[in-house]
């Protein structure tokens, strides 16, 4: 099936999957590096993820067009091998459903407690578990969607939901008193144990990796020029967000601002929005992890050790055999697979969310998939 034309949208795509509850916790990363050690790292970090995306969107371009995966990647390359590559890919994915649930559950009973001061005779309303169970009836529908051309519109929400993020931070960075000086950390840091464990937060927060192929297959212009563009617009934005959110959420909470800089905000009509625009982000961000998620647990069931030889009686070249499919597979997944993983997938993020409560700690066990 050839790819759908690229419009606009298909752009957002690229800027919401970067752009996610990493920006929460950037002012939680300079409190343990510092100001200087955080901006190197957020901005090498920016350029690495920039520069594998560009390492990705050359690789696809020796696969036939619509075909690109990490699977058919692998296929070329270390044909045995492709197995891990899905399998870190499927787990890294799941991960960063969970951990955007789980802001979902944070965030709502305070969004609540903004709208009614009644919350007392109603106690559902301020239970994480209630808004997580509430906020999958949601995400099911989206997450059952075949292309990730289908969530343009509900990317396009998300940025807004973005948008106002930055807004909020920046206004109580001008509005609101300052930490005090002395509980600011400028060159110094915390310690190397603290520096490392937000390492992985700076890490997961340019994660995107996983649905650029995806793109890659859907967009119109996969020149190398358009391509380039859409890489350098996407992680420049997603840096300067971070950069802007991270020093003045920092400079205005200090050492003391937690993992996710939105719980810091008093309750307010400010803070309520805010809340709920994280929530409507995370909300249209997880189908965007299920998307490859699914893709590569499906790859990781088929897979079948590649004994083929050729003449010379070595490994034959897959180069020889272009991949086709859903993820590089020989046949597009069933209608049947595709509900049966779908609901695998779900079933056991929705599990982990309601027993794991800690966002910071779900992001740093991340390392381990990056």
């Amino acid at each position: 099936m050839p790819p759908c034309p690229a419009t606009a949208a298909n752009r957002d795509h690229r800027h919401e999957t970067v752009v996610g509850a990493g920006t929460l916790t950037m002012p939680f990363v300079l409190s343990h590096m510092g100001i200087m050690l955080g901006v190197v790292l957020i901005l090498w970090s920016a350029f690495t993820s920039a520069f594998g995306l560009y390492l990705q969107s050359r690789c696809a371009r020796y696969l036939d067009r619509g075909t690109a995966s990490f699977f058919a990647l692998s296929q070329l390359t270390y044909p045995n091998a492709a197995v891990i590559f899905d399998l870190a890919i499927a787990i890294k994915c799941f991960g960063v459903g969970v951990s955007y649930m789980i802001i979902i559950g944070d965030l709502m009973p305070g969004v609540m407690q903004g709208v009614t001061n009644h919350t007392e005779n109603f106690p559902y309303l301020v239970n994480r578990h209630f808004w997580i169970t509430a906020f999958m009836l949601l995400v099911i529908p989206l997450s059952f969607l075949r292309r990730l051309d289908s969530l343009k519109y509900t990317s396009i929400v998300a940025l807004v939901s973005i948008g106002y993020l930055i807004v909020l931070v920046v206004y109580h960075f001008a509005a609101d008193p300052h930490a005090d000086p002395s509980d600011i950390r400028v060159i110094e840091w915390a310690g190397a144990v603290q520096t490392l464990s937000t390492l992985p937060v700076v890490v997961f927060a340019y994660t995107c990796h996983q649905n650029m192929f995806s793109i890659l297959n859907e967009i119109g212009d996969n020149s190398p020029g358009s391509v380039v563009a859409v890489v350098g617009s996407s992680i420049g934005s997603a840096g300067f967000i971070y950069l802007l959110v991270a020093i003045t959420g920092y400079i205005t909470f200090g050492n003391s601002v937690v993992g996710n800089i939105i719980m810091m905000y008093a309750t307010g009509v400010a803070s309520t929005i805010g809340k709920a625009a994280i929530v409507i982000l995370v909300l249209f961000s997880i189908p965007l992890q299920v998307h490859p998620c699914r893709a590569s647990l499906d790859a990781v069931l088929g897979w079948r050790p590649n004994r083929s030889q050729n003449n010379s009686g070595r490994p034959g070249s897959p180069l020889l055999a272009p991949s086709r499919g859903d993820h590089g597979s020989t046949a597009p997944m069933s209608d049947m697979r595709f509900a049966l993983l779908t609901t695998v997938i779900l079933t056991c993020a929705y599990a982990t969310a309601l027993s794991v409560s800690s966002l910071d700690r779900m992001l740093a066990s991340l390392l381990l998939q990056d």
